[in-house]
């Protein structure tokens, strides 16, 4: 089977935030592109997936780890790497 555009692979990190973050302008006026952004019923953000110069990379809500295992569209899993690092590996569904 050929590969195709669409199999292209991604890098996407995430960088946690405060709950309660309202305002992600830093980055807007930093030059990121909004793709899209999903908030709480209190107005502060949930996820958010931004753009630099055709990098992704999503800001998300600090939670601890049991309550971020909802369905949102992805399938994804997580890691921690030897240098204590966390990594969050997803594919999203079509």
């Amino acid at each position: 089977m050929m590969a195709t555009i669409n199999d292209k692979t991604h890098f996407a990190p995430e960088l946690h935030i405060p709950y309660g973050t309202v305002n992600i302008d830093f980055y807007t006026k930093f030059g990121a592109t909004e793709h899209f952004c999903f908030r709480n019923d209190d107005g502060s953000v949930h996820v958010a997936e931004l753009e630099i110069n055709g990098a992704i990379f999503h800001l998300h809500e600090t939670m601890r780890w049991f309550e971020a295992l909802e369905p949102i569209g992805y399938r994804q899993g997580m890691f921690k790497d030897p240098f204590g690092h966390y990594w969050q590996i997803q594919k999203k569904l079509l």
